[in-house]
């Protein structure tokens, strides 16, 4: 089905891959143990809605009446859709408007997506610096509009992460685009937000980049840092692409560090702004995907583990080449924040995630599953143990 999509889609997953952002989405606060999966092999998947592209940045698992689901919000259908992890099938989809009190609009890029109560789902559109607040239904019953950020709040890339707790929503402030308004951020220190979801005022905390980035001119990409909360450990933890160690805070005084560390990530490169064979709009992404680095950072409220990804940065040649694909690995942390162990990644986009149990399922690689068997209809997964 869509095969005549192909060629198109191919050229936009390598576009989106120029300017990707490493983090993922949250799950919600009140997740709870959930159904097993019914497929115990390591074939398991989900077809997917023929009206929606196979690659979604917006995505989280969340639980609903006690059932798993998957959640993806396609930017393109304007749709929200809810897919059944045990019965494997799409559940439910709701259609926003682009016009009118129940719309939503210019969630991508730089968008997020979050459950943040049993029956409120939090969507994200930086472009339009506004939070919409949507029921199970698809009702929009609430819209915040950011009012005194001066730079933007969200990511570089094509989606942003976000933390919820009680009714304000954390980001990392960040320009909305690569370049824009540098005076404004070119010696500010990293900083976190907090918008009151009623008011949509912010209030912003000081967590400066760690010791990798002092004094040393990275791609700004390389600075986008991924934050989940944990209604487990009532912190935040946040993820630095460069830096081995994770940060738990508060915001309120509290701020530890605790090694997360893969042996695939080593020493950093800077940016080389002469070169001469590389672009001025490149070479932010340029050098975002030379660089070793960690990416996603994800949770399960369920077992209180946390799942960080690490990568090896690309060759010069695979980059021109656009080979993408690289040595992975995802850290894994128990609740107390110990490093306990690392599972092999097939090296491809870690995009879709599901728990059961003690096992963490993600999808298969994009190229091999998909895009070279001419296969748009079904997202494949691995499993992996990790205790």
């Amino acid at each position: 089905m869509r095969k005549i999509l192909l060629p198109f889609i191919l050229l936009f997953l390598v576009a989106l891959h120029q300017s990707c952002q490493q983090g993922h989405g949250q799950q919600a606060d009140g997740y709870q143990a959930t159904a097993p999966v019914s497929q115990t092999a390591d074939n398991y998947w989900l077809l997917t809605d023929p009206e929606a592209d196979i690659y979604n940045y917006l995505r989280e698992p969340v639980t609903i009446d006690g059932r798993s689901k998957l959640m993806i919000f396609n930017h393109q259908q304007n749709t929200l859709l809810f897919y059944d992890i045990e019965k494997q099938e799409l559940e439910k989809k709701i259609k926003y408007d682009f016009q009118g009190p129940n719309a939503v609009n210019a969630v991508f890029p730089g968008g997020g997506l979050h459950m943040i109560s049993k029956d409120s789902i939090l969507i994200y559109s930086q472009r339009q610096a506004t939070f919409y607040l949507s029921d199970l239904k698809g009702s929009i019953y609430k819209k915040t509009r950011i009012k005194n950020d001066s730079i933007g709040f969200g990511a570089i890339g094509t989606y942003s992460t976000l933390a919820h707790r009680g009714n304000n929503v954390y980001m990392q402030s960040l320009p909305a685009t690569v370049g824009e308004f540098k005076t404004d951020y070119e010696n500010r220190p990293n900083m976190f937000g907090s918008i009151d979801l009623n008011t949509g005022l912010t209030k912003e905390f000081v967590l400066d980049y760690p010791k990798p980035y002092q004094g040393k001119d990275h791609s700004q990409q390389l600075k986008m840092a991924d934050i989940i909360y944990s209604a487990k450990a009532d912190k935040f933890v946040i993820s630095f692409p460069l830096s081995s160690d994770i940060y738990v805070t508060d915001f309120a005084g509290y701020t530890k560090t605790y090694p997360a560390q893969s042996k695939l990530v080593g020493t950093s490169t800077e940016v080389e702004k002469k070169r001469k064979d590389i672009g001025p709009n490149q070479i932010s992404g340029h050098y975002f995907w030379i660089n070793d680095r960690y990416g996603k950072l994800v949770y399960d409220p369920v077992s209180g583990y946390y799942f960080r990804e690490a990568m090896k940065g690309l060759g010069e040649r695979d980059y021109e080449a656009r080979e993408f694909n690289t040595q992975k690995e995802i850290v894994v942390l128990d609740a107390n924040f110990r490093q306990v162990a690392s599972l092999p990644h097939h090296g491809g986009t870690f995009m879709y995630y599901f728990f059961d149990k003690n096992q963490i399922y993600w999808n298969r690689d994009f190229i091999k599953y998909n895009f070279e068997r001419e296969n748009e209809d079904t997202i494949y997964f691995e499993r992996k143990r990790f205790y």
